[in-house]
């Protein structure tokens, strides 16, 4: 199932634009996602689109989460599927 929907462009709602920024220890790439701007030991490698700041109709909200191995993830589940823990809110993607 996808997650859900970023915007290729800003919307009239307040949004936010969504960066993907890479790492690289070693041989190992953590990829994640930020809306203000990479964090000092990531790069920024593109942008991603777009999300709503607050709840729009039909919309989810899409969390940053950190894995036990340390990579991190997307999910729209508040308690990151059990599979790490949250950071923190992103934003809110157009439903799927």
């Amino acid at each position: 199932k996808p997650l859900g929907y970023v915007m290729t462009a800003a919307p009239a709602q307040p949004s936010a634009a969504l960066e993907e920024c890479v790492s690289e220890t070693g041989a190992r790439l953590d990829y994640r996602l930020s809306i203000n701007g990479c964090v000092s030991s990531y790069r920024h490698r593109r942008a991603a689109g777009f999300v709503y700041r607050d709840q729009q109709p039909g919309s989810e909200a899409l969390y940053e989460c950190r894995a036990p191995q340390g990579h991190h993830f997307a999910s729209t589940d508040a308690a990151c599927e059990g599979l790490g823990n949250p950071i923190g809110r992103l934003g809110f993607l157009l439903g799927s």
